[in-house]
């Protein structure tokens, strides 16, 4: 007997437009998905990324300052290290804050570099655990393209995020890391519970959302079980951010 081809019923036969496929991810991720079978372009939701990403920048630079920002982050860091800021002599200390500044604005203007680089390791992390650890057999340009398009949940942060910026966050209070409370990292003081406000970060409500359509689009790209799928994007997101929070247990 011979088993239907994945996808070969007529809903998924016509192309979807790209603004289909954007609009899809938040309705019908499994249609967009499929669609990228056909065609893996990701030019789309990465312009989109860099277009959020320079508001998101421009919004911080006017309303917040990115010296600002700068400050509140070293204001977050262990006393250690805030100790031995204080300690430098007044020039030394004001060198540094300029670097950190210098160093916030470009990060924060060159965030689309970042997540490309982010989204390559997930791709390929993916791919060696769906191929060689549950013998799918996802391409990578492929699996590429599926996590830039379910990456852009995360965009709905970055618009909130921006309008919170112009209207309600007080700029002393500013964490350019965490600007709103979407996680239950927000429940924890990051200086008295650095390990538990990293660890919350982890299940962020976008960072869910886009960790699931990741486990979603692997499992209409490799025809695997979609529960397996999921269980597998959680296991490497929740791994990497552990990873991330533990050398705050020393701080």
């Amino acid at each position: 007997m011979s088993t239907p081809a994945i996808g070969a019923t007529g809903t998924e036969q016509r192309p979807l437009s790209e603004l289909e496929r954007v609009v899809n991810v938040f309705v019908a991720p499994s249609k967009t998905f499929e669609d990228i079978k056909r065609n893996a372009n990701w030019l789309v939701p990465f312009l989109i990324m860099v277009l959020l990403s320079a508001a998101y920048a421009f919004s911080i630079q006017k309303k917040i300052t990115f010296e600002t920002a700068a400050e509140n982050q070293i204001k977050l860091a262990p006393a250690s290290q805030q100790d031995q800021l204080n300690s430098l002599p007044a020039d030394q200390k004001e060198s540094r804050m300029r670097i950190s500044t210098t160093v916030t604005k470009y990060i924060s203007y060159g965030f689309p570099v970042l997540a490309l680089i982010f989204t390559a390791i997930f791709t390929g992390i993916y791919l060696l655990v769906m191929n060689f650890g549950l013998g799918a057999q996802l391409r990578f340009g492929q699996l590429f393209s599926a996590m830039m398009y379910a990456g852009l949940v995360r965009g709905i942060m970055t618009l909130l995020a921006i309008i919170g910026i112009w209207s309600f966050i007080d700029p002393a209070d500013f964490n350019i890391q965490m600007p709103l409370a979407t996680s239950p990292g927000a429940l924890f003081a990051p200086l008295e519970h650095p390990f538990l406000f990293r660890a919350g970060a982890i299940f962020d409500v976008f960072a869910v959302w886009s960790t699931i359509l990741a486990g979603i689009a692997m499992s209409v790209l490799s025809g695997k079980k979609r529960s397996t799928c999921i269980i597998v994007a959680f296991a490497v997101v929740i791994g990497f951010g552990l990873l991330f929070a533990l050398p705050s247990l020393r701080s």
